[in-house]
């Protein structure tokens, strides 16, 4: 590998000047601005006589002379081939072909090689930037030029396309009249002008049949339709009449060298406009053939290349035209058939006059109305030509009021662009630091929540130890089940299990709040409870709660005038005597259940909290006793099961599904219940969110 080096400053600054002006002359060129011709001369002479031999110069040489030597001569004669074609200058379509094709297939290649094996850094990868600069100038310049004249054409296709059909429309009515005459002749069938005015016609039908399936093949490949389709479709109604390829591969041929031959092929269009204008002088008189032939305007001849060589009219007429421009030709002369038929008629009807004297005075007048015609036709395509010059000067001045609004919104975005780009390097640039602040904070988050989460999942641990353990309430009852699913990891709701000599005390309890906040409340719910019933040996259900009142008000300080805390609970406590078979409840804002024969027995709380701010109506809890039979059913449940949305419409399960759901399955084992009854809430709540803690104590007498 040679020494790597930087770029000269001679040839950085020669380098960026022949890329600024050559830019520029682009941009002259393609806005039809003055000086574009200057701009493009400016920019390829500083790069071909002193970017090009400054840059062979310092390049490093070793091992590698001729290559750059075969660079340089490419780079050179390049670069003054596009010159010869920009400038339309003798030659330049044959230099610019030929030195086009050796950049993409030879230069271009080995830049490539160039880059990729001697890096990023070096000097041929400025020497690379220059190279594809004016490459892509090349070929923007070929787009724009052509862009813009095909929008040219484009624009006003649909108003020159109208004015000649309605021009051919005319001459189909004038025809029309010419032919009428005949009808006075007689003996028709032998007379020789008037099958010399068939022969016309039939040459028109035929030349003007072909124009029109031309147009229809052409129309059905460019929009891809059937020629049934392309023949009812209007001309206006182009999708893409601005489209190259089609019309020029069709008529021209898919090369640019030899002519494509075979149906609608420009050689059988040329040969059908060649019949028709020689069989068309052999029907008129001599002395009207240099008038008829002058006016057909079908001329044929080979066109002039920019070096000033010939090239076939086919070429000239269709190579790299639009559709619309083609479609436009082929009506024009399509036009000048039928106007060179009415030519045609007209002479050989005035040619018949002097032998038919009762058809003077009809052709006569008929002569004087075609004179007439003829100078308001001659009227109308002056006034025709007007209304084109005000057209073109009114799509110039258009094109230039689009030009100067293109350049300003040009200017206006690339302000906005820099701005945009500023705004979003400064925003990046901000995101960035927010990002590693938010990212710091994410884990400071994390690492709080894990703490969090441990805590928590600690104290799950610890209310877990404090509740009594499943299996003492299945060994005191054999049929019985414990539903308990809390909200969330901890929770609100807390049952109690105290076993003595001849009862036992059951209590299912719902303490404000859930989660952490509920958790803590159930907590000293539990631990009051348990003092009362095995420190102060009290029993009695209803002495119990009034108990748990006051403990639970003396805990959370709610004795105080400044007090504001209001939490408490509901609870429902039962004493179960399972010998004498006899049952005392006292309840805080919750019942107690009993089915007995499918018929549900409900014993109403006192309406009144454990807890909470006292209140002058306030009274003792109740305690009530209830004889128990054989199969009673015993329930003890907190709200969190009837109080849960889901179902079909999002509404509560409500207490009276609850209580019917129970009646209908109280026959069924508790631990069947139990299965059946947690189905039920996970059906009922389906996809919605727990709303409670869940605890419902079933027991079978």
């Amino acid at each position: 590998m040679h020494n790597e080096q930087k770029p000269t400053l001679s040839v950085t600054i020669f380098g960026c000047i022949a890329a600024l002006f050559a830019s520029m002359g682009n941009l002259f060129k393609f806005m039809h601005w003055p000086g574009a011709g200057i701009l493009f001369v400016v920019g390829f002479a500083v790069f071909g006589v002193l970017y090009l031999p400054l840059w062979l110069f310092h390049e490093p040489k070793k091992g590698r002379i001729l290559l750059l030597i075969y660079q340089f001569s490419i780079l050179f004669l390049t670069s003054w081939a596009a010159l010869f074609k920009i400038m339309h200058w003798p030659s330049g379509g044959v230099l610019f072909t030929i030195w086009m094709n050796i950049i993409l297939y030879f230069v271009l290649p080995v830049s490539v090689f160039q880059l990729f094996r001697y890096g990023t850094r070096s000097v041929q990868k400025f020497h690379l930037y220059i190279v594809f600069i004016f490459l892509v100038i090349l070929l923007l310049g070929g787009i724009g030029g052509a862009t813009s004249g095909m929008r040219n054409i484009a624009n006003s296709f649909s108003k020159n396309t109208s004015q000649i059909l309605s021009s051919l429309d005319k001459l189909n009515i004038k025809n029309k009249q010419l032919y009428s005459a005949f009808d006075e002749i007689p003996d028709k069938n032998s007379n020789n002008y008037y099958l010399r005015s068939l022969k016309v016609k039939a040459l028109t039908a035929s030349s003007e049949k072909y124009i029109i399936d031309l147009i229809t093949h052409l129309i059905a490949i460019n929009e891809k339709i059937s020629e049934a389709q392309a023949d009812s479709l209007p001309l206006n109604q182009l999708k893409d009449n601005t489209n190259t390829g089609i019309s020029t591969g069709e008529i021209c041929g898919w090369d640019n060298f030899t002519p494509r031959s075979g149906k609608y092929s420009g050689i059988e269009l040329k040969a059908v406009i060649g019949t028709f204008r020689d069989s068309i002088l052999n029907l008129v008189s001599s002395d009207n053939k240099n008038f008829i032939k002058a006016g057909m305007n079908l001329d044929t001849e080979p066109g002039l290349m920019d070096d000033g060589s010939q090239e076939d009219w086919v070429f000239t007429t269709f190579r790299d035209a639009p559709i619309s421009a083609v479609l436009l030709t082929l009506e024009s002369i399509r036009y000048e058939i039928k106007s060179t038929e009415t030519q045609a008629v007209t002479d050989i009807l005035n040619s018949s006059k002097q032998n038919f004297d009762n058809l003077a005075v009809k052709i006569a007048d008929l002569g004087s109305k075609l004179e007439d015609e003829k100078k308001q036709r001659e009227i109308e395509k002056l006034k025709s030509d007007r209304e084109f010059t005000k057209i073109n000067m009114d799509a110039k001045n258009q094109e230039l009021q689009t030009r100067e609004a293109a350049l300003i919104w040009f200017t206006v975005g690339l302000l906005a662009c820099t701005i945009l780009i500023f705004f979003t390097i400064r925003s990046n640039m901000l995101r960035k630091k927010a990002n590693q602040e938010l990212q710091s904070q994410k884990q400071i988050i994390e690492t709080k929540n894990k703490e969090i989460t441990d805590s928590i999942n600690y104290a799950k641990r610890i209310q877990q130890a404090i509740l009594p353990p499943t299996d003492l309430i299945h060994s005191a009852f054999k049929d019985s089940f414990l539903l308990y699913q809390p909200k969330d990891v901890v929770s609100g709701d807390f049952y109690g299990f105290f076993k003595k000599d001849d009862h036992i005390i059951i209590a299912a309890a719902d303490c404000t709040g859930h989660g952490v906040p509920g958790a803590f409340m159930s907590m000293i719910g539990n631990e009051q409870l348990s003092k009362i019933i095995n420190e102060k040996g009290i029993t009695k259900p209803s002495e119990i709660l009034n108990e748990l009142h006051s403990g639970v008000r003396s805990a959370l300080k709610q004795d105080n005038l400044s007090g504001e805390s209001r939490d408490g609970m509901d609870i429902v406590l039962c004493k179960i005597y399972l010998k004498e078979k006899k049952l005392e409840y006292a309840g805080a804002n919750r019942p107690l259940w009993i089915i007995r024969n499918k018929e549900l027995i409900e014993t109403k709380a006192n309406k009144q909290p454990i807890g909470g701010l006292e209140t002058d109506n306030r009274k003792l809890f109740t305690n009530h006793e209830i004889k128990l039979q054989e199969k009673d059913c015993i329930y003890l449940f907190t709200d969190g099961y009837a109080d849960q949305f889901g179902g079909d419409k999002g509404k509560k399960l409500m207490v009276k599904n609850f209580e019917r759901h129970l009646t209908e399955l109280h026959s069924e084992s508790m631990a069947q219940q139990e299965t059946l009854i947690h189905k039920k809430f996970e059906e009922w709540k389906g996809d919605n969110e727990q709303v409670d803690d869940v605890l419902v104590i079933g027991i079978k007498i």
